[in-house]
């Protein structure tokens, strides 16, 4: 059900949960810089209604927040460490950094168990957006050229989406859920180049690869999460970026 819906109420009012993972909500960034007000309500408005619902209806369960290292902005340090300066530089991180900061306020104020989870890049099996499917879709229709955004030597670290519901649970199983956050990533980045070379080289595709030198209004230049934090209550990446890339291929060729 939609958690905007009227009855979405009724869920947590008729049942206990031990859990809620919230995952819903708009990830693109483009489109909250063209329509910021559209972002804040699909996206702040709509997680505090869930967290004012849950105090109200279901204090015990434990709130697990996606969010993001948009929160950043454009970071200095690299590998980013949670303890650097939050500068969001799009309505999107503003937004993601609001949610925090009402998870962190709504767990020590009402003792509710809560965390927010700040992820890097996700990619993997029917993610039909973000970088790595651009790339697929792109060769797809055109093996022999493909353009990059940007000069091709920023960065991105990357993380698949198996390690990210393994991160959701460990955080659930030991973490602090007291209104913390953690990094999510893999701890390792590569240039959107070497990424675009191993998405080519996974479909079996030699294109020339050109760079326009444009670059969307607030996209950050270099992203690499410090993941200390969450390596203390056990995360580790399992998924190497080869790995992750050649799933993600088997995926798009069976869904054509």
């Amino acid at each position: 059900m939609d958690i905007q819906n009227a009855k979405f109420e009724s869920v947590l009012r008729e049942s206990q949960y031990d859990a809620v993972f919230h995952l819903a909500g708009i990830v693109d960034v483009p489109r909250s810089v063209a329509q910021p007000f559209d972002d804040f309500e699909r996206n702040v408005v709509i997680s505090l209604r869930l967290l004012e619902l849950l105090r109200l209806k279901s204090p015990d369960t434990s709130f697990i927040n996606t969010s993001s290292v948009a929160v950043y902005g454009n970071p200095i340090k690299l590998p980013t460490p949670e303890t650097e300066l939050t500068n969001p530089r799009t309505p999107y991180g503003v937004g993601k950094l609001l949610i925090e900061k009402y998870v962190t306020v709504y767990s020590q104020l009402y003792q509710m168990p809560a965390v927010s989870l700040r992820f890097v890049s996700v990619y993997g099996p029917r993610q039909r957006k973000q970088v790595i499917y651009d790339f697929m879709t792109k060769l797809y229709a055109e093996p022999n050229s493909l353009t990059l955004l940007g000069n091709g030597t920023e960065t991105r670290d990357l993380i698949y989406v198996g390690d990210v519901v393994r991160a959701f649970l460990i955080t659930f199983d030991r973490g602090s859920r007291s209104g913390d956050v953690y990094n999510v990533g893999t701890g390792r980045s590569h240039t959107i180049m070497h990424v675009a070379e191993t998405v080519a080289r996974t479909m079996g595709v030699t294109p020339q690869i050109k760079v326009s030198g444009k670059v969307r209004a607030g996209d950050s230049a270099n992203w690499c999460a410090d993941i200390t934090r969450i390596g203390q209550i056990g995360f580790s990446p399992q998924t190497e970026l080869n790995q992750g890339i050649a799933e993600t291929v088997a995926w798009f060729r069976s869904a054509e």
